[in-house]
């Protein structure tokens, strides 16, 4: 059997908007210190070590924003790891060091953006886990589906390596080739004529023709 441990929640966009407001605060954003540098101060190996930004407030209160729940999801996976250890059939696939971008893929590289999110580069483009960056989906939580072909390949990766067998990855190629909400397809479908007044396309591109942000956020969200 194998199970997947649970990310730090900090690294879905989603969740993501009390350490962007405290940023705000101080006309900061997460160009202005990564989200890596934030999440791994709040994290377990650090012990929630916040106090690193001494020097700026709206920083520190950022790293704060994650710390509490860092502390949950970090305490859930050190008991779900003594739990498996007493189980010589159940083993731990990493999904928390896939969306932090501390595993590798076979085949693939993996980059960071200015803002701290990782990428996972696919043939040749870039899939961040970001908004609208190709990992997640419209609601910044589930998966698009060159995401969850990335998240089958740690699962696939995991057994062979455990087993030692030989069952192929995902064609992420392919797969992302035919995903509508890959950051390509999104460019091309919005770049279409007549696709740019439609109100999924006005949310994108930020070009409020007639539509409102708040609207954008029920469309995208």
């Amino acid at each position: 059997m194998f199970l997947a441990d649970v990310p730090h929640i900090s690294m879905f966009p989603s969740n993501q908007q009390g350490a962007l407001n405290q940023l705000a605060a101080c006309g900061e954003t997460f160009g202005t210190v990564s989200l890596q540098t934030l999440d791994q101060a709040a994290s377990a190996s650090n012990s929630y070590d916040c106090s690193t930004f001494t020097t700026d407030t709206c920083q520190k209160n950022a790293c704060s924003a994650f710390a509490s729940t860092n502390q949950r999801i970090d305490q859930f996976n050190a008991e779900f790891k003594q739990v498996v250890a007493q189980y010589p059939n159940v083993h731990i696939v990493p999904f928390d060091e896939l969306v932090n971008g501390q595993l590798s893929l076979s085949g693939q590289k993996i980059t960071f953006d200015a803002h701290g999110f990782p990428e996972y580069i696919v043939a040749g483009i870039p899939l961040s886990m970001s908004h609208l960056g190709g990992f997640y989906s419209l609601d910044d939580l589930h998966l698009t589906n060159t995401g969850y072909a990335i998240l089958a390949s740690i699962f696939v990766q995991q057994i062979n390596q455990t087993l030692g067998t030989n069952v192929p990855l995902p064609d992420l190629p392919s797969i992302l080739a035919g995903d509508p909400l890959s950051p390509p397809a999104i460019s091309d479908y919005c770049s279409q004529r007549g696709n740019g007044q439609k109100l999924f396309c006005q949310c994108i591109s930020g070009n409020y023709l007639s539509v409102t942000t708040f609207t954008c956020s029920t469309i995208l969200y």
